[in-house]
């Protein structure tokens, strides 16, 4: 009657596991709030890095938190310009020395093309 062991027991609802005895890790909880005013608390590990957005359970919103110091691309969100791109790789000094050489090579092709026709 082996069937009859098992009987009056919830199988697959309840774990038959103890819990006595268990030491969880370190955690915190931090507060984040949406632009709404929605305030959802997020447990973390002690040791985690800390994300400074989250989206919000109630309104699918960005919310933030103060416990953790903004990180510098959500400050400047500021897009680049090809030239401030082409400055971080060049000197102005660079940079105008190779338009002095594609304006000399464009002269070239210009000429040649004027004296072919």
């Amino acid at each position: 009657m082996s069937s009859d062991s098992l009987r009056g027991t919830r199988l697959g609802t309840q774990s038959q596991e103890k819990t006595t005895g268990i030491q969880y890790s370190p955690r915190q909880t931090v507060k984040y709030v949406c632009p709404k005013g929605h305030e959802s608390e997020m447990l973390f590990s002690a040791d985690a890095e800390i994300p400074h957005t989250w989206q919000c359970k109630h309104c699918s919103a960005t919310a933030i938190t103060d416990a953790v110091p903004t990180p510098p691309e959500v400050i400047s969100n500021v897009s680049k310009t090809h030239f401030d791109q082409l400055l971080e790789r060049r000197s102005r000094d660079e940079l105008e020395e190779i338009l002095a050489e594609a304006l000399a090579d464009l002269k070239k092709r210009r000429e040649a093309a004027a004296a072919a026709s």
